[in-house]
């Protein structure tokens, strides 16, 4: 673990962050659209919370759709109900207003080719369930395009998981 020259590091429960994610959904809801090519997704995920799973620098969360379609030429399917759970990383991204801060964030930069995936940034769909009544076929699909409609959306998943002055 890189300690980034601290003596002391403070850890929190996973609950503890997932409250918090939660408070910061209830302000600020996450929608998220993408469309390439004859493919459309649309969707407002409940909450986003850490699960068991990943290790190292991957993390596990859980995304749960809220509501949402995704469309594949003139076929369009809701999706609501269904839930992903991508493994992701976290980032230390420089602070816009303090130069010796840098907020820790999730790190979306490209698709992970597996689960486990270390590549710097990578965002790899671990399992996609269908909600209750949702069609099987809206549930692949999603499940085949959730991940580039996550990167499209980078900016709208900007959460601040902390703010640290990381010079001892």
């Amino acid at each position: 673990m890189n300690t980034y020259g601290w003596d002391l590091v403070f850890v929190t429960r996973g609950d503890v962050v997932n409250r918090s994610l939660a408070e910061h959904l209830q302000k600020t809801p996450v929608s998220v659209s993408y469309t390439e090519d004859n493919v459309s997704v649309a969707a407002r995920f409940s909450s986003i919370q850490i699960v068991a799973g990943g290790g190292g620098k991957l993390i596990y969360f859980e995304m749960p759709v809220e509501t949402g379609t995704i469309s594949l030429g003139d076929r369009k399917w809701k999706i609501d109900g269904t839930e992903v759970i991508v493994e992701l990383q976290l980032a230390f991204i420089d602070n816009a207003d303090l130069s010796h801060v840098q907020d820790l964030r999730f790190h979306l930069a490209v698709a992970g080719k597996q689960v486990g995936d270390t590549t710097d940034g990578a965002v790899t769909l671990v399992k996609c369930l269908p909600g209750k009544g949702v069609d099987s076929s809206a549930a692949s699909a999603f499940s085949q395009h959730v991940v580039d409609c996550l990167l499209a959306n980078r900016d709208q998943l900007a959460y601040v998981f902390a703010a640290i002055n990381l010079q001892p």
